[in-house]
C-alpha cells in the first residue's frame, strides 16, 4: 500500500509523509492514515475528496485509515481532501490539502500490448531446456533403476545358491 500520513491538529491538516508520489491508474492501493488530536476524540470523522474541482465525495474514517476511491486516481490531476468531524450539532473541519496525481502506465479500457515475439521465443527456449533436462534425468533414473533391479536379481540368485 502507498500510505500517505496526515496529522489534524484542531482545524489544521498537515502532511506527515516525507514524500508523496501518486500515479494514475491505481485501485484500492492509495491509503490515507490520519493522526487526530484530542479535539477530534468522539467525533464521527469523514474524509471529503474532490478531484480537479469536481463534486466532492466522502468516505467514513474507520480507525485512522481510509482508502482513496479508485475513481479519484483513475486519471492524472489534483486530488484535494480534508476532514469533517461531527457529533450532534458540533462540527470540526480542516483546511484542504492537495495531492498531485501523476500520469501512470495504466490506461482504462486499453490492454497493454503483448510482449514481442522475441520474449515468447525466449520463454519457449527456457521451457524446452527444462523439458530436455527433465527427460535426461528421467533416462538416468530409469538406467539406475534397471541397474538396481539387475543387482537385486543377482543377489537373490546368489542367496538361493548358497
Amino acid at each position: 500500500m502507498n500510505t500517505i500520513k496526515y496529522t489534524a491538529r484542531k482545524n489544521k491538516l498537515g502532511l506527515d509523509s516525507a514524500r508523496v508520489y501518486v500515479t494514475s491508474g491505481n485501485a484500492e492501493y492509495i491509503q490515507l492514515e490520519f493522526t487526530l488530536d484530542d479535539d477530534w476524540a468522539g467525533l464521527t470523522v469523514s474524509v471529503i475528496y474532490s478531484k480537479d474541482g469536481a463534486s466532492p465525495m466522502s468516505a467514513l474514517l474507520v480507525g485512522n485509515l481510509c482508502t482513496v476511491p479508485w475513481e479519484l486516481t483513475e486519471s492524472p490531476g489534483t486530488l484535494t481532501l480534508g476532514l469533517v468531524g461531527m457529533r450532534g450539532d458540533q462540527r470540526i473541519v480542516t483546511n484542504v490539502v492537495s495531492v498531485p496525481i501523476h500520469p501512470g502506465t495504466y490506461q482504462p479500457g486499453i490492454a497493454p500490448p503483448p510482449p514481442t515475439v522475441d520474449v515468447y521465443q525466449q520463454i519457449i527456449g527456457l521451457m524446452q531446456e527444462t523439458i530436455d533436462k527433465a527427460a535426461s534425468v528421467l533416462e538416468e533414473t530409469q538406467a539406475h533403476s534397471d541397474q538396481a533391479q539387475a543387482y537385486a536379481e543377482l543377489s537373490s540368485q546368489s542367496a538361493e545358491q548358497a
